[in-house]
């Protein structure tokens, strides 16, 4: 491949993309406005085959950007990188969401702005204008971060439903930005710097989830970037600090917060341990004695609503199949058999990742040599592992969390220790977006569905 040949191929599949971006933006208009619209099969198949098409160009427009920087050492302005990223922000901006998510955020926020506590009155409990387009009449499983934000959105709510969901799709953007600018910076001196920052702002996921879909995890990658920027500059009470934000935002984070307490630890920084200790215990009074006032409020922000339930994961296909079983075997395997095989499978896997994640904090303190990098990697290691195996209720868009390590692991000086990881996230986001390919509304996936 000549240097010629080069930046009109690259050409080629921004047309390409372009224009798949487009008629995704077109069908998902369906969705305006109309709370019971559910797609036809079709429709369903014929998306996921262009979000997934969409994905696979990517990652090849990607690679030739990557090899392109390699061969120059100019680095274009984030600006530039912005500019040449507009239409695809714009046609994510104005899709409207095809989940019922959206939603729910906005009818947590006006109950929030009605005085009512969303971690103990039940969604289902308060009717608004947007009851009818509800999904989930449960508590709610969001921090107290991400409900400011929702009853910033649901303010407009009053005026139109739409304007609602377009003023959050507009913090969802303004953010998305902000993360690709703070992962640039954070790159700062790399000669790939331009190239992740914008490869991270035009990543399909990304876009689709994020904005184009309206996702909290766009905020939960805010916070994400910022804690790894404070690990790297070792302000360690900042980092515990900004883990519990991202806590309050989507629970998460709770995994990340005993890998920066241990290297604290490691570090000996006594006194720092002891504030982080003290801000902890104060911030948890400080929620139980407000808007957490006992266990059940707590618990809601575990998402209880789905402890029994599976979706896009190992406990989804064994309960699938099984499922399918019965229709054959329905003696041998009757529901409730069914019921018992399940559930201590979750049980194992619960089982097995507190296992997995004791041995990753038991390496961490006995390993030689421990740096924050390495511990940004074992986050890493912790949240993809907990998707892959312990998660019984596992969205497609899950997996977004994933490339903001990625893109700051990526240049990394242990390149090769991370390698295994990128990689395994990079594909692990990738067959994420299958899901909306594989499945059906309804949740089951098509090779199971109608048996």
């Amino acid at each position: 491949m000549t240097n010629n040949r080069l930046p009109q191929q690259v050409k080629q599949l921004f047309i390409v993309g372009l224009a798949i971006s487009s008629m995704l933006c077109v069908e998902s208009q369906s969705w305006r406005g109309k709370p019971d619209y559910v797609p036809d099969y079709f429709q369903y198949i014929r998306m996921g085959i262009e979000y997934l098409c969409l994905n696979i160009i990517y990652v090849i427009w990607l690679v030739l950007k990557l090899k392109k920087t390699q061969e120059t050492d100019k680095s274009p302005s984030f600006y530039s990188v912005l500019k040449f990223s507009t239409p695809f922000l714009l046609i994510a901006f104005i899709a409207y969401p095809t989940t019922a998510d959206i939603y729910t955020y906005l009818h947590s926020g006006l109950m929030t702005l009605n005085g009512l506590n969303p971690y103990l009155v039940p969604a289902g409990k308060f009717d608004s204008i947007i009851s009818p387009f509800l999904a989930w009449y449960q508590t709610s499983t969001y921090g107290p971060v991400s409900q400011v934000l929702f009853a910033i959105a649901a303010w407009f709510t009053p005026v139109s439903i739409v304007l609602g969901v377009y003023v959050f799709k507009l913090l969802c953007l303004l953010f998305h930005i902000g993360n690709s600018y703070f992962i640039g910076i954070q790159l700062k001196g790399s000669r790939y710097q331009a190239a992740i920052a914008g490869g991270y702002l035009l990543t399909p996921i990304l876009l689709f989830e994020h904005v184009a879909q309206a996702h909290v995890d766009v905020f939960l990658s805010t916070i994400l970037i910022i804690l790894i920027a404070c690990l790297r500059q070792q302000r360690y009470i900042l980092s515990v600090v900004f883990s519990w934000i991202g806590f309050l935002c989507k629970t998460l984070p709770i995994i990340w917060l005993p890998l920066v307490l241990l290297l604290i630890i490691r570090r000996r920084r006594w006194k720092i341990l002891l504030l982080s200790a003290c801000f902890s215990l104060i911030l948890i009074a400080t929620l139980s004695f407000s808007i957490l006032p006992d266990y059940k409020a707590w618990i809601s922000l575990l998402n209880s609503g789905v402890i029994w339930q599976t979706a896009g994961s190992f406990h989804n296909i064994l309960e699938v199949v099984l499922h399918y079983l019965q229709s054959f075997l329905p003696k041998a395997i009757s529901g409730e058999k069914s019921y018992r095989l399940v559930i201590p499978f979750k049980g194992l896997t619960y089982l097995g990742y507190i296992i997995f994640y004791i041995w990753l904090l038991l390496r961490a303190y006995f390993k030689k040599s421990y740096t924050e990098n390495h511990l940004i990697l074992d986050m890493g290691w912790a949240t993809l592992i907990l998707f892959l195996f312990a998660t019984p209720w596992y969205q497609p868009w899950y997996a977004s969390i994933l490339l903001p390590l990625v893109a700051l692991l990526i240049t990394t000086p242990f390149h090769r220790q991370s390698l295994l990881f990128i990689f395994a996230s990079l594909i692990f986001c990738l067959s994420s977006t299958s899901y909306h390919l594989l499945s059906v509304p309804g949740g089951q996936p098509v090779l199971f569905w109608n048996c």
